[in-house]
């Protein structure tokens, strides 16, 4: 289910939200690597990660939350 919900975001938010999750790779790397400020690459990782667990949730049947999704 995780790489499951991992597909569904947006390029942009999924490598970034892979990078940092799953290879731990530290924020300023990441920018540096896509060639993103940092603000902007904190931004994206923030929007990516409150999708990823939205959609997780959906998957594994949790969204008791009454959250909507950004």
């Amino acid at each position: 289910a995780m790489e499951q919900a991992l597909l569904t975001l947006e390029p942009e938010l999924r490598t970034i939200v892979q990078l940092r999750l799953f290879e731990e790779v530290p924020m300023r790397d990441i920018a540096t690597q896509l060639q993103l400020p940092l603000s902007t690459a904190k931004e994206r990782l923030l929007r990516g990660v409150t999708r990823y667990r939205h959609r997780l949730r959906l998957l594994l049947g949790r969204d008791s939350e009454e959250r909507s999704e950004p």
